[in-house]
């Protein structure tokens, strides 16, 4: 990744008016606007074929109420994704495999919830045959194992004992870790030792600022909503904290907030 004072992750892309999240087009936007890493969800269709898309958003990218896992690869082609405003946005919901064939050798990706699929050789068999295991980065809860692979690796943690479930059996490029802080009053993830050690040892350090709504807090009461209309200070306080890589709805935003020497 580039020398940067910190990442940033455009989650699930750049996604605006026609240009639909979890696509190659948000790929190529989030690129455009400044980051460092795409955070792309993956799903399983019924048949067993590899998508970019989030499971649970059926009804407002499909306008269909039937589950993804539930579609077929056919029924699933042939529907078209929908825009911000609900509308046909001619575009189709993108095949990992195509995905990762368009995908430039100067992208980082994040492959987001693909925990399921992990002893589906099929979905290991896209990735190697992909040629671009190097440029992708995978995540998931702590408890789970990830198999024998080179592809680099990061726990989603929301506790010190979570992190040490990964490390009773380490991954093979453990990179670090996402940190999950609901609650500031009962967390142990900010203690001043745990971080520095993180700090010391590991080259990712990843907070979220997007803001899925009061009852999902993902870094307490700090998010992109406080950093846009407060010139950039929930940002600062995670960078002040020492994390350095931020998952953020507003891509641009905060690389100009960067730009700016933070």
């Amino acid at each position: 990744m580039s020398d940067v004072n910190f990442y940033i992750v455009a989650h699930r892309g750049v996604w605006a008016g026609n240009i639909v999240q979890n696509t190659k087009e948000a790929a190529q936007l989030a690129q455009q606007a400044g980051a460092d890493i795409v955070e792309i969800d993956v799903c399983r269709s019924k048949d067993g074929e590899y998508y970019l898309f989030h499971d649970g958003a059926e009804m407002d990218l499909l306008g269909v109420a039937t589950p993804f896992d539930q579609l077929t690869s056919a029924e699933i082609d042939a529907l078209e994704l929908l825009n911000a405003t609900r509308q046909p946005s001619g575009y189709r919901v993108n095949r990992l495999v195509d995905f990762l064939a368009w995908l430039p050798a100067t992208y980082r990706v994040n492959l987001d919830r693909t925990w399921p699929y992990w002893q589906d050789h099929t979905f290991w068999q896209i990735l190697n045959n992909s040629g671009k295991n190097g440029q992708l980065l995978l995540k998931a809860p702590a408890e789970y194992r990830l198999p024998d692979t080179e592809v680099a690796y990061f726990p989603i943690i929301k506790s010190q004992a979570d992190f040490q479930k990964v490390l009773n059996v380490p991954p093979i490029k453990l990179v670090g870790a996402e940190f999950v802080i609901a609650d500031w009053q009962a967390t142990d993830l900010l203690e001043p030792a745990f971080l520095q050690q993180m700090h010391q040892i590991y080259p990712l350090r990843l907070v979220n600022a997007e803001n899925l709504g009061p009852t999902k807090p993902l870094f307490g009461s700090y998010h992109d909503d406080g950093a846009l209309m407060n010139a950039g200070k929930d940002w600062q306080v995670m960078l002040d904290y020492g994390f350095n890589a931020i998952q953020t709805d507003w891509t641009r935003a905060l690389w100009e907030f960067r730009q700016k020497g933070h």
